[in-house]
């Protein structure tokens, strides 16, 4: 139970991470984009970057938002396995002993 919660939290991490990156990347695009158009528009200039600055910042807030998603159901999916624990510790300890069990004998075939 312990490696699900952590890897709820990890998964969360990741996709915040990506996200991120994502996000990144897109900016530079929008920059690259700015630049070019500026050459071919040069009158349109302070237009288009600002165009170019909000869809960034939407963009921005858009993963932002998705991170936040992300951290509630990783912290609800850890509370309700705490939870569950804490209602079951039997269960628990059997369904834990149960998977190390399954993972001991596949690790032992490869």
């Amino acid at each position: 139970m312990a490696q699900a919660q952590k890897s709820t939290n990890g998964t969360a991490a990741t996709n915040y991470d990506a996200l991120s990156d994502q996000v990144s990347v897109l900016k530079s695009d929008l920059r690259d984009m700015a630049s070019t158009v500026e050459k071919m528009f040069g009158e349109q200039k302070a237009e288009l970057q600002q165009m170019a600055a909000k869809k960034a910042g939407n963009a921005l807030s858009v993963a932002n938002d998705t991170a936040t998603q992300v951290a509630e159901g990783a912290t609800q999916a850890r509370d309700t396995t705490v939870e569950a624990i804490k209602e079951r510790p039997l269960t628990a300890l059997a369904v834990s002993a149960g998977i190390g069990l399954l993972i001991g004998v596949l690790s032992r075939k490869s």
